[in-house]
């Protein structure tokens, strides 16, 4: 990988003179080696108002049974009696209920977002564990399991009033832990394919210059990306340099480059060894 118009620190690769370039965590569990273009993504999922929600299942006129130990599990109040009102989602502080989010005419508030608790989910939330559900105004009204959280989903709880607002959690190891960074997450960076230059905006596009198949990114669990249509050139292996003559626009499909089909070009070929294969190199002038 060469870049022709920043200078670079040829020892480990890095554009020091650069502000286009810069470090992303990869997208956990992908491999993103040198020359992979990639676009920006969030860890992040929407927020919710509760973690551990439980159930919304009638409750036969009594709340239910908790000890000290159920502390932060929810529950959507049905039927209760004892002066809880249908609709609240309530929360268990380890002594008593405090309602989190409060009812509009007998059901949770359309767009209501909580996470479903890991094991233990009955109800409507019924083997939903650990996944995010939305209360809507389908017919009947209903609750949705709109999101299944992938390895490293990061999501804040913002329930007033829980035990757990304003808190981040990982999704790690198929279950949601506090976060040890109490903050919004850090952007990672995915394989990219172009999008449709009639329906979408331009893509955010990167490439890879350091892949994490390389010891020192392994250390760092990090890659390095130089952002193109910055006017920045690369050169890049390419199995079909052959077709690839000067000239060509090239959008990229799952992180690979191949020649343009009406999606945003992210660059054009300026020079081409002409060979089909593992030998096949281009220049490439992003755009």
């Amino acid at each position: 990988m060469s870049n022709l118009n920043s200078v670079f620190d040829l020892k480990r690769g890095y554009p020091y003179s650069s502000a286009l370039e810069d470090g992303f965590e990869p997208d956990y569990g992908v491999s993103l080696p040198e020359g992979t273009i990639v676009t920006t993504a969030t860890r992040r999922l929407a927020n919710a108002k509760v973690l551990k929600m439980v159930t919304d299942a009638a409750g036969s006129s009594v709340p239910p049974t908790l000890t000290a130990d159920d502390a932060g599990k929810a529950y959507v109040v049905n039927t209760w009696g004892g002066g809880y009102t249908n609709g609240d989602i309530v929360e268990w502080d380890g002594d008593s209920f405090s309602v989190i989010v409060a009812n509009v005419a007998g059901h949770p508030p359309f767009g209501t977002r909580v996470v479903v608790i890991g094991t233990g989910a009955a109800g409507s939330f019924a083997g939903w564990g650990n996944h995010i559900a939305v209360f809507t105004d389908a017919t009947p009204d209903l609750w949705v399991d709109t999101t299944t959280p992938a390895e490293m989903n990061k999501i804040r709880i913002v329930g007033a009033g829980g035990r757990y607002h304003q808190m981040y959690f990982d999704f790690f190891s198929s279950t949601w832990m506090s976060s040890s960074y109490q903050a919004p997450p850090l952007a990672k960076v995915v394989k990219m394919t172009s999008g449709a230059q009639a329906s979408t905006q331009k893509d955010d596009a990167w490439i890879v210059i350091q892949g994490n198949d390389q010891w020192d990114a392994q250390l760092t669990n990090r890659v390095t990306c130089l952002k193109l249509r910055s006017g920045c050139s690369f050169q890049i292996a390419h199995t079909a340099a052959n077709s690839l003559v000067p000239g060509t626009k090239l959008q990229a499909n799952a992180g690979a480059l191949e020649a343009f089909s009406n999606k945003w070009p992210v660059g054009m070929v300026i020079w081409s060894n002409g060979i089909a294969g593992a030998d096949g190199k281009i220049v490439v002038a992003s755009m």
